[in-house]
């Protein structure tokens, strides 16, 4: 059944394993398809329709438990498991990344930070291990690393996402402004594009400015 999940799925999937998450520690017990809908910005339908793919969970008359919906989706989709992470670049958006908490209180800890420039390492100051690049392979297996952020200027992103992938990392989120993909079976990689997202803002707000400015021309 799980494997019949598209990508949009499991992306609707995970904003509501979060919006749960925040709705219990308000105390809130139980939540209707509407109600999440209307926070995450999707429509019922489809918030009914992609609980339904993972299997019968049953509601209440006030819509589904909170608790067991949040327990249902995240033993599911492995999003109640620890995954321990890596920061592969530490430049200033590496090592901002680094001295991130929040990854780690959500089950996504980083434990390890990996530079090509040595003399760098020796400047950051940081609770977390940080190592020489040449050392990943090894560092990778010994530290059981999952999951790897990757930070590296575009002329080392390919290379080095390469060296991840070998070393057994199953996941990269790269911050490169080159796109990555790969044909690893069992690896996933998204590719975060910053520029694209500013573009997406402009191009809505324009959209929306318009639509007032004709309102208004009406009235």
């Amino acid at each position: 059944m799980l494997k019949s999940l598209s990508p949009s799925s499991i992306q609707r999937l995970c904003a509501i394993y979060g919006l749960l998450e925040s709705l219990h520690q308000e105390n809130q017990v139980t939540v209707s398809s509407f109600e999440l809908g209307d926070k995450l910005g999707i429509e019922a339908h489809n918030i009914r329709k992609d609980i339904s793919c993972l299997g019968e969970i049953g509601t209440t008359g006030s819509g589904y438990d909170v608790i067991k919906l949040h327990r249902f989706i995240g033993e599911l989709l492995g999003l109640r498991s620890i995954h321990k992470v890596c920061v592969v670049g530490l430049g200033r958006l590496g090592s901002a990344l680094l001295y991130n908490d929040n990854f780690g209180l959500s089950g996504y800890p980083i434990v390890a930070g990996f530079d090509t420039n040595v003399n760098r390492l020796e400047t950051l100051q940081t609770s977390i291990p940080v190592f020489p690049a040449y050392e990943l392979e090894t560092l990778c297996a010994r530290l059981a690393l999952d999951y790897a952020l990757l930070t590296v200027p575009a002329s080392a992103a390919t290379a080095m996402c390469d060296r991840l992938i070998a070393a057994g990392i199953r996941g990269i989120i790269n911050f490169t402004p080159i796109a990555l993909t790969t044909a690893a079976p069992g690896v996933v990689i998204r590719n975060v594009d910053l520029l694209t997202d500013f573009r997406i803002i402009a191009a809505q707000t324009a959209v929306a400015s318009s639509v007032d400015a004709g309102t208004l021309a009406v009235l």
